[in-house]
């Protein structure tokens, strides 16, 4: 796995640790949002060329430093 990914991949992994659930949804046509308990937001968007793309988002409240809806986490070739 490149750095860049590997990097990545850690980060989401981060980012999703201990979070819980509470509602998922289509989002826009080809993007699903996972929403969780505490206001953050995982976007998931499949690409015309078969890729998925993430993108992370955080409530006001969220407090690792990531401001609220800034994309961090974009990842292809899945």
């Amino acid at each position: 796995m490149q750095p860049r990914r590997l990097r990545e991949a850690q980060q989401l992994t981060r980012f999703l640790k201990g979070r819980r659930v509470k509602t998922i949804r289509r989002h826009r046509d080809k993007e699903v949002l996972v929403e969780f308990d505490d206001g953050s937001r995982l976007f998931v968007d499949w690409m015309a060329c078969g890729n998925l793309e993430f993108s992370l988002g955080a409530s006001k409240s969220y407090t690792s430093g990531v401001p609220a809806s800034r994309k961090i986490v974009r990842r292809r070739g899945l």
